[in-house]
């Protein structure tokens, strides 16, 4: 069945404010409009990439995510130009099923990075050694956590699938505070979660530990919370297109599907502390069946600061997938299909936007 009714309790819910939006485009908000030329970086022959899905930058390193490779992560040095495969596919004790994000992890060491693999419900946890990330140890992480960042060393933060939206947890799994509840809102729990995937980052580089940010991948729309060890709030949050969906029925458990002309939101979300950064898609789901991998690239970047306010729209010269901000060079990193059709490493120095923009770190 249609789930009208469903949707505008979701709204009420998802952002804390009335369902109808002046302007569903989120691009119309920035009223500065930035074209930005993206350069190619030429230490990481193309040859050297398949398709990743994600990246992230540690200590002015790179990781790639690689999920149709032997070897999931891809680690370039763009001093040294030198690449290294790391973290076996499989079900073994230190090997890693599937790849779902990755992330700064804010270990005593600078250097330090985390995986989380979802099939096997575990985090790696990495630091740079020798100019090479090691792997550390693995932790189980609390099931039934759609995206997370860590707030401290042992806190996350992240959106649940269970009796609350969000969830506040350590590393072993202890539920600390739970903010939200799906079923107070008239949705069931598995139709309410469903509708959570996205991505999630926090300024744990700054010192506003206590923010922690979520932007939508169904539909169109952000939140930011301030988290504090005994309360959370919405501090900011807009909603421009609420996802598209139908409810269905197995053995009395309710699940949703997306519809094809749902907008799809954000594939690619980073921060540098300051501001956040969001690739912004605007496609329809129905691309997925006509170009599976068009859906995750995008030429318009989102600029937010923590307050949640639009600061620049930055239009690239080319279609950019995944983003990954470097606090070494203060450079955005992205991906970039060449005419051949394989990808390619790009990026964009932020030290003449600061200085025109005024977007101090």
């Amino acid at each position: 069945m249609k789930v009208q009714f469903s949707l505008l309790y979701l709204a009420f819910f998802l952002w804390g404010c009335t369902p109808s939006c002046p302007n569903d485009d989120p691009l119309a908000t920035f009223k500065t409009h930035l074209p930005t030329e993206w350069i190619r970086d030429t230490g990481l022959s193309t040859d050297s990439l398949g398709n990743p899905d994600f990246l992230h930058t540690v200590g002015g390193h790179l990781i790639f995510i690689e999920p149709r490779a032997e070897q999931l992560l891809l680690h370039y040095d763009p001093e040294t130009k030198r690449c290294t495969r790391l973290l076996p596919h499989g079900k073994a004790a230190n090997e890693c099923m599937n790849v779902h994000q990755i992330g700064y992890y804010p270990a005593a060491e600078k250097e330090a990075f985390y995986v989380f693999d979802n099939y096997q419900n575990r985090i790696f946890f990495y630091t740079l050694q020798n100019e090479l990330p090691i792997l550390n140890h693995i932790s189980t992480i609390l099931e039934g956590i759609k995206t997370f960042s860590f707030l401290t060393a042992n806190k996350i933060w992240g959106c649940a699938t269970d009796s609350s939206r969000y969830v506040q947890a350590d590393t072993c799994g202890t539920i600390d505070y739970r903010f939200g509840d799906y079923q107070e809102y008239g949705l069931s729990i598995p139709i309410g979660s469903g509708l959570l995937q996205g991505l999630s980052v926090t300024n744990a580089l700054s010192t506003k530990q206590e923010r922690y940010a979520w932007f939508s991948f169904y539909g169109i729309g952000y939140q930011i919370l301030e988290c504090k060890p005994d309360s959370c709030k919405i501090i900011a949050g807009t909603l421009y297109q609420l996802p598209k969906f139908q409810v269905h029925s197995n053995s009395g458990i309710d699940y949703p599907t997306f519809e094809q002309n749902t907008v799809v939101g954000y594939p690619a979300v980073t921060t540098d502390g300051s501001y956040i950064y969001a690739l912004y898609s605007g496609q329809k789901l129905q691309t997925l069946f006509e170009d599976p991998d068009r859906i995750w690239r995008s030429r318009s970047i989102c600029i937010y600061d923590w307050d949640g306010q639009p600061q620049i729209l930055l239009q690239a010269n080319r279609d950019l997938k995944t983003l990954a901000y470097d606090q070494t060079k203060d450079r955005l990193y992205a991906l970039s299909l060449t005419e051949e059709g394989l990808y390619e490493l790009v990026f964009l120095d932020l030290s003449d936007l600061r200085k025109n923009y005024s977007l101090d770190k």
